[in-house]
């Protein structure tokens, strides 16, 4: 998976900024409706077609993005230790 640069805009639950971003899953330069997972706090936001994101709510966040988010914050939690 690659980083991309976006727009830098803020994290809708900790509000660090934002400024690059990797898809959850799959190939290529993040699209509307594709999940992104926040590095600060582990909020599973949601590109916008202007590639701002939103706060996805919980039940909408599909198991597959779970996952990656369990993982993501288990190794930054590990890294701080």
């Amino acid at each position: 998976m690659n980083l991309f640069e976006t727009k830098t805009t803020s994290c809708p639950t900790c509000k660090h900024y934002l400024d690059m971003a990797q898809k959850a899953q799959g190939e290529g330069e993040p699209e509307e409706g594709d999940y992104t997972i926040c590095l600060y706090c582990g909020s599973v936001l949601q590109f916008t077609a202007d590639l701002d994101v939103n706060l996805t709510p919980d039940h909408e966040v599909p198991d597959y993005v779970k996952v990656h988010q369990r993982v993501l914050m288990r190794m930054i939690r590990a890294k701080l230790n």
